[in-house]
């Protein structure tokens, strides 16, 4: 599982990534949707039966962590600029 997170890190970094480039105005949405997400994803997991939707959840979690961490570095240096 800790594999499905780290590929939902990687994915999710570097897709926020592109995202707070391309939508600097919506940054802090981005980051909203993706604490929800891993919110969601972290809530569910105690009712996984099998271990395919947990490694799914896992995934999703890492997505929304890595979204976070790409849009908070995001805002850090515009706030650093200003």
């Amino acid at each position: 599982m800790l594999v499905a997170r780290s590929v939902g890190f990687l994915v999710g970094a570097l897709s926020g990534g592109v995202l707070s480039q391309r939508c600097l105005r919506h940054c802090d949405v981005w980051i909203a949707v993706s604490l929800l997400v891993a919110g969601a994803a972290t809530a569910a997991v105690p009712w996984c039966q099998s271990l395919a939707p947990l490694g799914v959840l896992c995934c999703l979690d890492g997505w929304g962590k890595g979204v976070l961490a790409a849009g908070k570095h995001k805002i850090s240096t515009n706030k650093q600029k200003n």
